[in-house]
């Protein structure tokens, strides 16, 4: 039997504490029943022995990188560092911890597959990014924060955005299996190490998780440390490595096996089948969308004065927006944005919107079509009647989205 060293059992117990708090916490199918533990437990731990002064909470924003995140990170180490210690003194006799190590390793597997599979997933579908919308297109460079710079390049390629999610997904059905793991784990690590440090360099708040899956995929590829180095830097032939099965009686393994294999298959059935549902809600087809387009304001009337479209006039409309079903955006010309919630009638030639915060506060619009592109909207807009002459565009007009792929370029078009 192999007898781990007091170094290799110490570093076993620590790393092993440490990576099944973080896995059962962090974006997991066990998250929604840690939070409800460690709901009391984390603001007092932030604010009593941290010293922090901020709220601690959690919150439903999209970031996994809020000050509870990271009080939840001190929170694991000062418990992993705890049970290191009570299990060293327990278990100092044991000579390794072979069975609980191949757990231990399943739990990594399978974490990461999760999170590769579910972001694959998302980009495959072209979801997480999309093609950059009207009012991103009229934002400046200057005006976008970094993580929507980042958003903004990624969704403008569809096909790189599908390409990056298909190595994400390759990676994590291959890390499931025990034959393909360490292939499995090398593709996430190379892919994540680039999105980790998108994700720090752009500032995106998921710098917690991106790291933690590189580091989670690095602890994967130790185990076949010498096998690689053998490969790469010895003119030896690495050893085909030892799988041991999970379960002694070959029957409950293949059992297993077979469920697994059924499990995997439902979860690429049932993932592309919600993806898909979810693909055909949040990008609605432009046909279906009355009036879709940018209008950019050329004549500006109220209450009968035509005012001048200029950076003084801040409560002068600049552009409206309509793209999503059931939505209209207005920029006015200090570039603040005001939502809507409207509903286009192309029968009666109306537009019947109100603030996404205040039902009550209604307003409708009628509408002309003037010519191919113009159009002419008329309504009362809180107390001022407004007439509004604009011109429409579609995304084909920015050199962004018309420029195109070119095999050959005599010189660079770079502007």
């Amino acid at each position: 039997m192999n007898t781990w060293s007091t170094f290799q059992k110490l570093l076993f117990r620590f790393l092993f504490s440490y990576t099944v708090l973080f896995c059962l916490y962090f974006q997991f199918v066990t998250t929604g029943i840690f939070i409800q533990i460690l709901t009391p437990i984390l603001p007092w731990f932030g604010n009593s022995i941290l010293g922090l002064e901020e709220e601690i909470a959690f919150k439903t924003t999209g970031s996994g990188d809020g000050i509870i995140n990271y009080v939840a990170l001190a929170f694991f180490l000062v418990l992993a560092i705890v049970s290191t210690i009570i299990w060293s003194i327990l278990d100092r006799k044991r000579d390794n911890y072979s069975f609980i190590l191949d757990l231990w390793t399943l739990l990594l597997r399978y974490y990461l597959a999760f999170q590769m599979i579910l972001y694959g997933f998302a980009k495959v579908f072209y979801l997480q990014f999309q093609e950059p919308a009207f009012l991103h297109l009229i934002t400046t460079f200057g005006d976008s924060s970094p993580m929507g710079l980042l958003w903004k390049f990624m969704g403008f390629s569809k096909a790189y955005t599908i390409f990056t999610g298909w190595a994400e997904l390759i990676g994590g059905i291959l890390v499931l299996f025990r034959q393909t793991r360490l292939i499995g784990a090398l593709i996430v690590f190379g892919v994540m190490t680039n999105v980790m440090m998108l994700n720090f360099c752009y500032d995106v708040p998921v710098k917690i998780l991106s790291s933690h899956i590189v580091f989670l995929s690095l602890i994967l590829i130790a185990f076949d440390a010498k096998r690689l180095w053998t490969f790469f830097f010895t003119t030896n032939s690495p050893a085909l490595p030892q799988i041991r099965p999970l379960f002694k009686d070959s029957k409950i393994e293949r059992t297993k096996n077979w469920i697994k294999l059924g499990l995997v298959f439902l979860g690429l059935i049932g993932g592309t089948a919600l993806m898909k549902f979810q693909a055909k809600s949040l990008k609605p087809d432009p046909k279906d969308i009355p009036l879709y387009g940018l209008y950019e304001v050329i004549k500006y009337t109220q209450d009968g004065v035509e005012k001048p479209l200029a950076l003084s006039e801040a409560s002068v409309w600049r552009y409206l927006i309509l793209e999503r079903k059931k939505s209209m955006n207005v920029v006015r010309m200090d570039n603040s944005t005001f939502r809507f919630r409207a509903i286009i009638d192309s029968l009666q030639n109306t537009i019947n919107f109100h603030p996404r915060s205040d039902s009550l506060e209604k307003f409708v619009f009628t509408y002309e079509q003037l010519d191919s592109t113009r159009f002419q909207f008329d309504g009362v807009f809180r107390a001022d009647t407004l007439s509004i002459e604009c011109v429409r565009k579609t995304k084909d007009d920015f050199l962004l989205m018309n420029r195109g792929f070119h095999w050959v370029s005599e010189d660079p078009y770079n502007r």
